[in-house]
């Protein structure tokens, strides 16, 4: 069984000490995911978390772990909410300049450290604003928009055969 996580940790402590961390957060409690999310959405869920935390061969302090939180989008088509699952795995190195950020293997994305103490909860959102997507759609079948667009793309194009066309005098300025 999951466990509640804490809201502020020692990252370093638990680097240095190989924690593993795993357990539930509240999505209630982070307001900026809050406004990426459809609005007046129940996002009463929670983001199941598994943080390890540890130093690599090269002494890097490093974070990795999994994230699954089950939100709720607005379709950018039809504007309902839609569910979404966002599941994604990170792999951080903490670090305290942004040189350092630099000289980073590929592996690692950086994470900028420059107190003791670190807001677990700030660091799940972030990452779960990072990876939901740019513009949410329904599938196809599960849009009412996209029947209507489906629907339409069997329909005949207008027909203006007989109508005069507008830049006809444009193409003739231009031979000129």
């Amino acid at each position: 069984m999951l466990e509640r996580l804490p809201d502020i940790i020692k990252v370093q402590n638990l680097a240095e000490t190989g924690r593993i961390l795993e357990g539930k957060l509240s999505l209630a409690s982070m307001q900026r995911l809050d406004l990426q999310l459809a609005e007046g959405a129940d996002n009463a869920n929670e983001a199941e978390v598994t943080l390890e935390f540890g130093i690599d061969v090269q002494g890097i302090k490093f974070l990795s772990g999994h994230i699954v939180a089950p939100v709720k989008m607005a379709c950018q088509r039809c504007m309902g909410a839609m569910d979404y699952t966002v599941d994604i795995s990170i792999k951080l190195a903490m670090i305290k300049s942004e040189e350092e950020a630099e000289e980073l293997p590929d592996r690692y994305e950086p994470l900028l450290v420059n107190e003791p103490e670190l807001s677990l909860v700030e660091l799940i959102e972030e990452e779960l604003m990072l990876a939901l997507p740019i513009v949410a759609l329904h599938e196809n079948d599960d849009c009412p928009a996209a029947t209507v667009d489906n629907d339409l793309q069997g329909t005949q194009p207008i027909e203006t055969e007989g109508k005069p066309n507008p830049f006809v005098v444009l193409a003739q300025l231009k031979n000129k």
